[in-house]
């Protein structure tokens, strides 16, 4: 009786790993993960964003707060972040460069906070890369020729909207004396240069191209009228 009474002790003392159970009682409960550093060019709308994970890795599962510090000023983060929950889950990082004249360049040091609800601290620190939106392609333009009509090479001129990031302004479009609009949406040497449809008097102009942004030539494809398909070229 003894020997059994025995085994039934030493049965019910047991650890079993069941579900998704670990090793009991391991601290903290959880881990952070996709953790990167941020790259963000600064006076530009959606700039930068990382994904992350709240991993469940323990028994005693509970929820987790986050928090991030350290942003410099005119930076913000969207508000609909993830920011309390039980692991596992995602939530987006995503920054905003709110500044008219741009975030100042640099490298930021932020740190990611996850505080479980018995009180366990994770730290995460992180680095924050601001860079200068790259303008090598705005300015005036010398040697511009356009398959559209015959003619020797002309001038036209390349700036930003001072009201919205991404756009940008033709003051001579091919050649035609009138102003159209694009908006670049940027890589990291590149942008693709989208011209949205755009009824100016009685014609329509849309098209677009890849824009090296650190250079200062474009080779834009145009459908004027909607139907007549031209090449662009500004150096």
């Amino acid at each position: 009786m003894f020997l059994i009474a025995a085994c039934i002790l030493s049965a019910c003392s047991k650890n079993y790993v069941t579900n998704n159970y670990t090793t009991p009682n391991t601290k903290p409960p959880f881990r952070i993960e996709g953790l990167d550093n941020i790259v963000l060019v600064n006076n530009y709308t959606v700039s930068a964003y990382d994904v992350i994970s709240a991993i469940y890795q323990d028994s005693d599962q509970q929820s987790v707060s986050l928090s991030l510090s350290g942003l410099p000023p005119g930076v913000v983060m969207d508000t609909t972040w993830i920011k309390n929950g039980v692991p596992t889950f995602k939530t987006y990082l995503k920054f905003y460069d709110t500044t008219m004249a741009g975030a100042i360049p640099g490298t930021y040091k932020l740190t990611l906070t996850a505080i479980s609800a018995s009180g366990e601290i994770n730290a995460y620190p992180l680095d924050l890369i601001i860079q200068h939106y790259p303008t090598a392609y705005l300015g005036k333009y010398t040697l511009c020729t356009t398959s559209c009509m015959t003619s020797p090479y002309y001038t036209d001129s390349v700036y930003t909207d001072p009201a919205i990031p991404g756009k940008i302004w033709f003051t001579n479009f091919a050649n035609t004396g009138i102003a159209v609009y694009g908006m670049i949406d940027i890589g990291f040497s590149y942008g693709a240069l989208t011209i949205p449809e755009q009824l100016i008097g009685p014609t329509t102009y849309s098209g677009g191209c890849s824009v090296y942004l650190t250079e200062h030539s474009m080779d834009i494809s145009i459908y004027i009228g909607g139907t007549t398909d031209c090449f662009v070229n500004m150096n």
